[in-house]
């Protein structure tokens, strides 16, 4: 087919959220009357990516079609570099009497996608828990770790809860302190959960 619609511009790209991969590209349409729908292409970039721009582009390849003015890839993978162009295309009886095919592609826009961040401790561990007394009060102190946000914790004695709260913490790294009133000789249990993640120790 002869390459003779109005050359596209890619305006825009974006990534989306690293858990998703994907790429979403957007562009301003041909300015061929007539035009059906858009091709778009993607390549490797086995070199760097300044900018907007590959320094070593790999080999194209279609990976999808669309009727509007977007496109989002999510057959993308973390850390890749990939790069893109569009094509307008006329419908089978052509754009118009002297238009028809594919036109030829776009300006060649770079996406890097970001690499995923490591995957958090998995499970709840209990470091420490200690019991001190101090005349009629009694100190409690429990550390734990776990994943990176909050996690859910309880001192109980004798099957009651004495105190209970939820810590948060950037480093999945965990402690709290209770200060209070027991019956001497009274068993403590703290327990430490994330989800259905828990762990518990007595002292």
């Amino acid at each position: 087919m002869r390459s003779i619609l109005t050359s596209i511009i890619l305006l825009l790209f974006s990534l989306a959220a690293q858990a998703q991969h994907s790429v979403s590209l957007n562009w301003v349409a041909s300015a061929t009357v007539g035009v059906s729908g858009y091709n778009t292409y993607r390549a490797p970039c086995n070199g760097t990516i300044s900018g907007n721009t590959c320094s070593a582009e790999g080999t194209f390849a279609k990976i999808g079609s669309s009727t509007g003015l977007t496109y989002n890839d999510t057959t993308v993978t973390a850390g890749g570099l990939y790069v893109y162009y569009v094509t307008a295309t006329c419908p089978a009886a052509g754009c118009s009497s002297s238009i028809s095919g594919e036109s030829i592609g776009s300006a060649h826009v770079a996406a890097v996608v970001p690499k995923d961040p490591p995957v958090p401790p998995s499970g709840v561990t209990i470091t420490t828990v200690t019991k001190n007394t101090n005349g009629a009060n009694i100190t409690l102190s429990a550390t734990w770790t776990g994943a990176i946000g909050s996690s859910n914790w309880s001192f109980m004695s004798n099957g009651q809860v004495i105190t209970q709260g939820t810590q948060n913490n950037s480093s999945g790294t965990f402690a709290v302190v209770w200060t209070g009133k027991l019956k001497p000789g009274s068993t403590i249990i703290f327990q430490a959960c994330q989800g259905t993640n828990c762990d518990s120790r007595t002292v």
